[in-house]
């Protein structure tokens, strides 16, 4: 049996984290995230703009690695749901 680390939303597209595996993922792009806006926002400052375009790319990486895990470990589909019945 596998281990899933999230559940699909009650609501919407998309999944919620239902174990502390799910949570550290959510956890980690956050923290990855917002130190990538602030060195965004220095970088800027700067008019540096080969160091805003790698700030750029870290977030769309991780943030892309981030939804490809929580598709995987996801128990169930996602699709749009209308707060009806999950699968």
């Amino acid at each position: 049996m596998a281990h899933y680390w999230f559940k699909p939303r009650r609501y919407g597209f998309g999944a919620t984290p239902i174990t502390w595996q799910g949570w550290a993922v959510a956890a980690v792009n956050l923290a990855v995230v917002l130190m990538a806006v602030v060195g965004l926002v220095h970088a800027s400052h700067d008019g540096d703009f080969s160091s805003e375009a790698r700030w750029l790319l870290l977030i769309l990486v991780v943030t892309a690695v981030s939804v490809l895990i929580s598709w995987w470990k996801t128990e169930g589909s996602w699709r749009w749901q209308w707060g009806e019945n999950r699968d």
